[in-house]
């Protein structure tokens, strides 16, 4: 409910999460919640790129299935522990 928008090209990503989807209502600034789930995936071994709200996933292109499953429990993990 809380992501605003997914863009990418190939394997590169970003994910933008908002308070309201219909809407496209930021957080307020002072809620961190890019900054929470990024520290949330950094918790779990994942290491990536934050702009605000956007988080931003870019894993080598080589990367295998397994990785790139693990790369989206981890996200949706880390975001179900801050936003749940």
């Amino acid at each position: 409910p809380h992501v605003g928008d997914v863009r990418g090209l190939g394997l590169m990503c970003a994910v933008e999460f908002v308070k309201d989807r219909a809407t496209k209502e930021e957080f307020p600034s002072a809620e961190n919640i890019g900054a929470r789930i990024h520290a949330a995936t950094q918790e779990r071994g994942m290491f990536t790129r934050l702009r605000g709200d956007v988080y931003c996933i870019a894993p080598p292109i080589i990367s295998p299935y397994e990785t790139l499953d693990e790369i989206a429990a981890i996200l949706k993990e880390s975001i179900e522990t801050v936003l749940c």
